[in-house]
């Protein structure tokens, strides 16, 4: 430290009323003891701590609430002696406000009025969210504040951004030192506004697009290093709010942020950590693409936004997992799904030639399913031939030919349904959750509950299309 440093600093010690540098050297000494209540010594200081509090000048009313504060935190009796008188004064109200020195102090000043969140207390909470350059420990205690205060996380994003408007100005800039500061605020909330309660609120995405890159150039920050620090921090964020929030997956403004932060490096691109996390975007938003397709909504403004972040090429790969996984889609969306655009239309004139094709689509179908059955077993079949053929050898010989029969018409069904693009959908035996959609139950049961197929469905895959179940597989609950 400096001789200017520490003659300041001992300026500002000087300066403490003598009730606060006493009651703050006996915390020191370890004194503040239920024993040391009952003395005058105390007595004397807290009478002077007391009509500070109520009645000194606004800077020795803030140092005197943080001390009390501190003192509260040595045990719980000690809460019950400085507490009460911090409510008072708040609720006599508050002086102007004025920031204390020290970083600890500022941390003890937001737990004492913590307590007793008035429209006074909330308002200084939120300026010092935004004011405070190093107090970390202070500023979670302010965001405390402010999210209980807040109706929604909406809310509560929009008035740090407004504070940050009135502590920087409105103009947006490629400052390096209000990058910093937004990088601190976003460390002490971004956890919060992940995984508060409160309702996200209509427009809480594109307050986080704001705080994120709407106060600062589309350059984003001039020092090259914090530029990718900052945006993979925020892209990190980002990721866990559209992970935890489906009103943020849903929503485009939040892979707009993603945008924002990627113009930063234009024309050149953006690191490989940066699309590594974007890719996770991605799939976040198409998983809530997919939501809004099984309602029989097409979204078209959150697959542009995805496909802006990700590619087309990307987000199309995505959508066809998806797609491939989910049978139930009707085909028109699926195709516009995967493309954007509606599946190729069929020409009037082949109408009947494609209702033909779906009718031979279905009885090929049955066909597999029944050359699949155990009753239409060669192999089964051929061992029973044995055993009839030791008590009557001609009864034996025409089941042997039965077998041989019904492996020839299998061989030729499963040569027409690989023709025709169609396959086998689930085992019989096998176990999955019930989806009417996928499924036709033999008995009711709740939906997503586990179900055993008793008999395979059929699907058929054709070319830039997702594949469409024909005879959906039979379950049933047990």
């Amino acid at each position: 430290m400096s001789q200017t440093e520490d003659d300041q600093s001992k300026g500002d010690e000087a300066a403490e009323p003598d009730a606060v540098a006493a009651l703050r050297k006996v915390i020191q000494d370890r004194r503040l003891t239920k024993e040391f209540l009952e003395t005058d010594e105390f007595r004397s200081i807290f009478s002077g701590l007391r009509d500070t509090i109520l009645n000194g000048n606004p800077l020795d009313v803030w140092s005197s609430l943080s001390i009390a504060g501190r003192a509260a935190s040595v045990s719980k009796p000690m809460e019950n002696v400085f507490f009460p008188i911090v409510d008072q004064r708040v609720d006599a109200g508050l002086p102007p406000f004025e920031a204390l020195q020290d970083g600890e102090d500022r941390w003890y000043l937001a737990k004492a009025v913590q307590r007793t969140p008035s429209l006074e207390v909330v308002e200084i909470a939120f300026s010092e969210i935004v004011r405070d350059d190093l107090g970390e420990k202070a500023r979670r205690v302010w965001v405390d504040v402010g999210l209980a205060a807040a109706e929604t996380r909406e809310e509560f994003v929009k008035r740090i951004n407004r504070n940050i408007d009135l502590l920087f100005g409105s103009a947006r800039d490629r400052s390096d030192t209000l990058v910093r500061r937004i990088r601190r605020i976003n460390s002490a909330i971004s956890e919060k506004v992940a995984t508060s309660e409160l309702p996200a609120g209509s427009g809480c995405s594109h307050q986080l697009r704001i705080l994120y890159t709407g106060h600062l150039s589309e350059e984003g920050p001039e020092d090259r290093r914090l530029r990718d620090e900052v945006a993979l921090e925020f892209m990190a964020s980002l990721t866990d709010v559209v992970r935890l929030s489906f009103a943020a997956t849903s929503d485009p403004s939040s892979y707009l942020i993603a945008q924002d932060l990627r113009n930063w490096w234009r024309p050149a691109s953006p690191p490989q950590d940066f699309e590594a996390i974007s890719r996770k975007l991605v799939r976040h938003g198409a998983e809530a693409l997919h939501v809004f397709a099984r309602q029989g909504l097409r979204n078209d403004v959150l697959r542009k936004s995805l496909v802006a972040i990700g590619g087309s090429i990307l987000f199309g790969r995505v959508a066809r997992e998806i797609v491939d996984r989910d049978s139930s889609l009707p085909e028109d969306l699926s195709a516009w799904f995967c493309t954007g655009e509606e599946p190729a239309k069929r020409h009037s004139s082949a109408a009947v030639e494609a209702l033909s094709g779906e009718r031979l689509d279905i009885d090929v179908s049955r066909l597999l399913v029944y050359a699949r059955s155990s009753e239409f077993d060669g192999a089964t079949i051929e061992r029973i031939a044995d055993d009839v053929r030791e008590l009557m050898p001609e009864e034996g010989r025409l089941i042997s030919g039965i077998s041989g029969r019904a492996k020839q018409v299998s061989q030729i069904v499963q040569s027409m349904a690989k023709r025709l693009h169609i396959s086998l959908f689930l085992d019989t035996g096998e176990v999955v959750q019930f989806d009417p959609a996928q499924h036709d139950a033999i008995n009711e049961g709740p939906i997503g509950a586990n179900v055993m197929v008793v008999r395979p469905g059929t699907r058929k895959a054709e070319q830039n299309r997702s594949p469409r179940i024909l005879l959906k597989p039979r379950v049933k609950h047990s």
